[in-house]
């Protein structure tokens, strides 16, 4: 069904939305997961995730796409975190 929405949409709509939700997404922080901005980042990126999953053509791509994003919306809130794994490592 949502799929079926975002069809509708011309070629040319759908980049723009896709390059807005990018832009979004790459205001994100080391301010903490509290951040506003890092909400509006986590926010977008799980949007273009959900894209993403709409070119999936079998169940095996859909299971890839979805892990695939779990895994990076992980990394990205370690990395908006102060003092995580993603900020320490290779640090004295």
């Amino acid at each position: 069904m949502r799929e079926e929405r975002w069809n509708k949409f011309s070629q040319k709509e759908r980049e723009g939305t896709r390059r807005n939700l990018e832009k979004i997404a790459s205001r994100r922080g080391h301010s903490g997961l509290a951040a506003e901005n890092n909400h509006h980042a986590l926010s977008a990126q799980s949007l273009l995730f959900s894209l993403d999953f709409f070119k999936a053509k079998t169940v095996w791509d859909e299971l890839r796409t979805r892990d695939a994003a779990t895994a990076q919306l992980v990394l990205s809130m370690f990395d908006m975190q102060p003092g995580t794994a993603s900020h320490t490592v290779g640090s004295p």
